[in-house]
């Protein structure tokens, strides 16, 4: 008999290592160990995305990516609809490609049609990366390409680095900006196509500018 909601929450409290992912402490640990981590960093409260902590925070993002500036967001649904936003809106009109397990259609209910109108056109096949010869059978033009890595819905798949040289360039042929879900940056390294010095800053270095 398969296991209720509950009880698989009880079984993965239950386990001191939690794949893929990290154990996560009850909320009054977490908020326990978050109060002694503030009192020991004299931490104060930001106000309005305006305060020591959190502009530190994005100062050491931003050097980690080459860029010139990050921003918090509360949550990565809120980022890759500000994302899909400003490209449509640079680009002047409203399709944009994404993989056809992308989260953005799967997770979160395709919210860029139902908030802003937007098209999200599948891009390569349901059970492999995105590549380059996708880019470059692409009939139609496109705002900006969303990149997942790895594809979660298919195994947890990566690109060779090779393949992810070959994507940029077909993009940037056609002028087509790639954003890469941030969400992954930290998984990156568990891929095994190439060892990075950091597990963002050489993939994203790659990617910057295409």
């Amino acid at each position: 008999m398969p296991l209720t909601p509950e009880a698989r929450r009880t079984l993965r409290d239950s386990c001191p290592i939690v794949w893929p992912g990290f154990a996560t402490p009850p909320p009054a640990e977490e908020f326990r160990l978050m109060g002694e981590w503030c009192a020991a960093n004299t931490v104060s409260h930001d106000l309005y995305g305006e305060g020591a902590l959190i502009e530190g925070f994005e100062a050491k993002i931003a050097a980690l990516l080459g860029k010139p500036a990050a921003v918090f967001m509360p949550s990565g649904v809120m980022a890759q609809l500000i994302a899909v936003r400003i490209w449509t809106q640079r680009a002047g009109f409203g399709r944009f490609g994404l993989h056809p397990t992308s989260h953005l259609a799967l997770h979160e209910e395709q919210a860029y049609e139902a908030l802003f109108g937007l098209h999200g056109a599948p891009v390569g096949g349901r059970l492999t990366p995105i590549l380059a010869g996708d880019v470059e059978a692409l009939a139609q033009p496109l705002a900006c390409l969303l990149m997942e890595l790895p594809i979660r819905e298919a195994g947890g798949q990566l690109p060779t680095w090779a393949e992810l040289e070959a994507l940029k360039a077909a993009a940037a042929a056609r002028g087509l900006p790639l954003h890469l879900d941030g969400a992954r940056l930290g998984r990156r390294r568990m891929g095994g196509t190439r060892k990075p010095a950091g597990p963002p800053r050489r993939i994203v270095a790659r990617l910057r500018g295409a």
